[in-house]
């Protein structure tokens, strides 16, 4: 029993983490946590299913339906994600019909707000049916198991779930899109061999022959076309300026990790030239795969190069998201293989890839002496590499990368105040730096104190920023809302199509002529420069308005991005890093997000109250609804905690995937661990239960501080120190957070029986309404407040349970 709840929970958390993966390909990110939050439903209603059932029809189910529900559940695996694929495919197609068309990205964004709305949370709604038939299972053994044994059982559940966060992960970094597929549709077919009581030999030879089935259709190249979702081949070259009526000839590769898919095209443009190009995602991110042929003297076309001329040939240069090379080419070609180059790019697959084509040429690139190319995170190696340098580039970052409990882009730890600090003390004197992706406007606030700290030049002085294509000068300071809007052509956009050239010791009157004659020549707009006077142009009032905030606050109520009446502007720091579209939402989404958060938790609230209180016994119903808060207010303080470190601690491990998977595994193992304690607590009570509470409060606390006071010292270790580290630095948290729902279960059941299943009823909504909850309130108070709020639930619980102790003892002496 222990290893059948064991492998489902393991299932459905590792079911949790890939479906995850497939939806941040194809859905945006917006999207996630309300599709998750309606998937996790089904675990309440798992729960309520269970619980409604007579004693009789329950034990039947446990003695003998037990293997049927784990061969439904993995039966039930294949069968979504061939039917998301299905989904994804036609959302995919109408995105990439609106691009085309000239739609602009607010088409694609009403569209996805909107039009694809219904059918994203039907993917919501049939991975529910996973999550209620692995809730049936869990929910069937707790109702009929003893007392004394469920911290045991609930101990199992949260290690399975600890192993499915790691494992699935793993597997996913290095087993492409089939393996971490097969995973999670065969791990149901071993619960089921595990649970099986009647009949064993019977169910564990069916099931057998049903994972070989399972296995078969995984690893079929043509039965997998119908479980894997693809980017529309014609369309998927679409970001491609330079290919602008061009069509994607093939796809020659492609393969997934932790974090995206990743698929080399060929390109054929209207002359009929090839060129190939990496897709990342659903091919929102790109990147060009420039051939290398030593003794060529023709220079590739790169923007990066020219920006490199005009400052005369920088000694050394560091290039982040370096892709495969195509900026370190251009630069190594126009300075005469003179610059010292150290390129950094996170996407192994692709790297390795690009280096088994030997056609190209990247592996001699890479050979020369003077380039040095590291696969390595963008901000972790930002704050290991100690060296100083000339130029300092950061082209498009591509991909966005989703977790199961949270957003994030994968390296949006580049673009906050703490970042361009540690960026600036990189360069040498007369040192500059470019930066392409991310709203200029929120960067400019980043560096404008930083700037000032040093008090050496003005800081209007430093800045230069140049369009990356031609556009319409006055649209882009005055872009107006609609569904044609080109949010790449808008100061407003969060990824406007500008580069911010950044030099600390500010450009000279000759630099400034140089660039605005580069911006002349090849047909781009200058944007600001320091000769700019212009006080309605938005990078003039950032950068010398008298009190930043007002100016910042001031521009957000002129944009026009979110059709008005304005934007929520302000720094990113590395406790809110987000610059996802949805993230950079309009101020009346600011209040819409907090009480669509009390929205979710008074839903779920209802859900619990709905489905307990009709059954609760006569008189009892006080001390009911207690145990309901009390569960609730479990469910909302675990995920709130658990998000928070997930987010907070994506800056220190180099990955918001690592960060989800390792902080996620230490909090469920140690919580583990915590559950199997509370066998060996003498006294189970009231006192029990509060002191808990308040250990689980103070090493919140404590680990938070710890991480905000000592975190930045972690950079300098290998990952694998870091790793661990931050597991103990949890484990304390996580060891008090596994005892309180099976403490609670225990004095809950002194009063009915029936809460081995309510308990789960009601921490079920929970958790769900939780994922959504903390997906609208971390991107406007930051993981920081997550983890206050989770706090404050576990004081509040202490005040709650201290309370009902003092009645209690109160009535008793009476």
């Amino acid at each position: 029993m222990l290893i059948g709840i064991f492998l489902t929970s393991f299932g459905l958390l590792a079911f949790s983490i890939l479906s995850t993966r497939l939806l941040s390909v194809f859905t945006g990110s917006g999207m996630v946590p309300v599709i998750l939050g309606v998937s996790l439903l089904g675990l309440g209603c798992a729960a309520a299913a269970v619980s409604a059932l007579s004693s009789k029809t329950a034990q039947e189910v446990v003695d003998g339906w037990l293997p049927a529900l784990c061969l439904s559940s993995s039966l039930a695996v294949l069968g979504i994600f061939a039917a998301a694929t299905w989904i994804c495919a036609g959302v995919d197609q109408r995105v990439s019909q609106l691009l085309i068309a000239g739609g602009g990205e607010s088409a694609v964004r009403q569209y996805l707000f909107q039009g694809a709305f219904p059918h994203l949370l039907i993917i919501g709604a049939m991975m529910s049916v996973q999550n209620f038939l692995g809730g049936l299972v869990i929910a069937s053994l707790f109702r009929f198991v003893d007392v004394d044994r469920q911290p045991a059982l609930y101990g199992m559940d949260l290690l399975g779930a600890c192993c499915g966060s790691i494992s699935c992960v793993f597997v996913m970094e290095y087993g492409g899109y089939a393996w971490p597929l097969a995973l999670v549709a065969g791990l149901p077919l071993a619960a089921g061999a595990c649970l099986a009581r009647k009949q064993k030999n019977i169910w564990r030879a069916g099931l057998a022959i049903f994972l070989g089935i399972e296995i078969f259709v995984v690893f079929n190249p043509g039965c997998a076309s119908f479980l894997e979702p693809r980017p529309n081949l014609q369309t998927d070259g679409r970001t491609y300026e330079a290919y602008r009526g061009g069509d994607v000839s093939f796809e020659k590769w492609r393969s997934w990790n932790s974090y995206t898919r990743v698929a080399e095209l060929v390109i054929k443009n209207p002359e009929g030239a090839d060129r190939r190009v990496f897709s990342l995602g659903s091919g929102t991110g790109h990147v060009f795969f420039d051939r290398y042929v030593p003794g060529d003297g023709r220079e590739p076309q790169n923007i990066a190069a020219d920006f490199s001329r005009v400052l005369g040939t920088p000694r050394r240069a560091l290039v982040f998201f370096a892709g495969v090379g195509s900026e370190v080419l251009a630069l190594d070609m126009a300075s005469g293989g003179r610059m010292d180059i150290t390129a950094v790019e996170v996407n192994r697959q692709m790297v390795e890839r690009a280096l088994s084509q030997k056609d190209q040429g990247l592996g001699n690139l890479l050979s020369k002496g003077n380039i040095h190319f590291n696969i390595a995170e963008a901000r972790t190696h930002l704050e290991r590499d100690r060296s100083k340098y000339d130029l300092i580039l950061a082209p498009y970052f591509g991909s966005v990368q989703l977790t199961p409990w949270a957003t994030g882009e994968l390296s949006q730890f580049m673009f906050t105040r703490e970042a361009y600090r540690s960026l600036l003390e990189r360069l040498s004197p007369g040192g500059m730096s470019v930066t392409f992706d991310a709203n200029k406007v929120v960067l400019l606030a980043n560096v404008r104190n930083i700037l000032e700290s040093s008090r050496e030049v003005e800081p209007a002085r430093c800045v230069i920023i140049m369009s990356l294509a031609p556009l319409d000068r006055r649209e882009f300071f005055q872009p107006q809302a609609g569904p044609e809007r080109d949010d790449a052509a808008a100061w407003d956009s969060p990824l406007d199509n500008s580069a911010l050239l950044l030099k600390p010791s500010g450009f000279s009157p000759e630099e400034t002529r140089k660039f605005r004659a580069l911006a002349k020549d090849l047909g781009l707009e200058m944007l600001y420069d320091p000769d700019t006077h212009d006080i309605g142009n938005p990078y003039w009032q950032v950068l010398r308005s008298a009190r930043l905030e007002e100016a910042l606050a001031e521009l957000g109520r002129k944009s026009r991005l979110q059709g008005g009446p304005g934007i929520r502007l302000s720094e990113r720091t590395d406790d809110n890093p987000r610059l996802s579209l949805h993230d950079f939402g309009d101020l009346r989404g600011i209040p819409d997000r907090l009480w669509l958060a009390l929205g979710i938790v008074f839903g779920g609230l209802a859900l619990s109250f709905a489905t307990v209180m009709p059954r609760s016994r006569k008189g009892a119903a006080r001390g009911d609804i207690f145990w309901i808060l009390y569960f609730t207010a479990l469910g909302y303080g675990f995920l709130f905690i658990e998000v928070g470190f997930i987010l907070k601690l994506g800056l220190f491990l180099g990955n918001p995937v690592y960060a989800m998977s390792i902080s996620l595994a230490a909090l469920l193992f140690f919580s583990g661990l915590g559950s199997f304690h509370c066998r060996a607590v003498p006294s189970i009570g009231w006192r029990a239960m509060q002191r808990v509470c308040l250990a689980t409060a103070a090493a919140v606390i404590a680990a938070l501080l710890l991480v905000e006071s000592a975190g930045y010292a972690l950079f300098p270790l290998p990952l694998g120190a870091r790793a661990m580290l931050i597991a103990l630095l949890l484990g304390p948290v996580g060891f008090f957070l596994g005892q309180l729902f099976p403490l609670g279960l225990v004095v809950a059941q002194r009063r009915s029986r029936d809460w081995a299943a309510w308990a789960w009823v009601v921490n079920g909504f929970a958790s769900a309404g939780a994922v959504g909850a903390a997906g609208a309130i971390h991107p406007v108070l930051g993981s920081r407040a997550l983890l206050g709020i989770g706090g404050a639930i576990y004081l509040a619980l202490a005040a709650g349970l201290f309370i009902v102790r003092v009645r209690e003892e109160s009535s008793q002496s009476r």
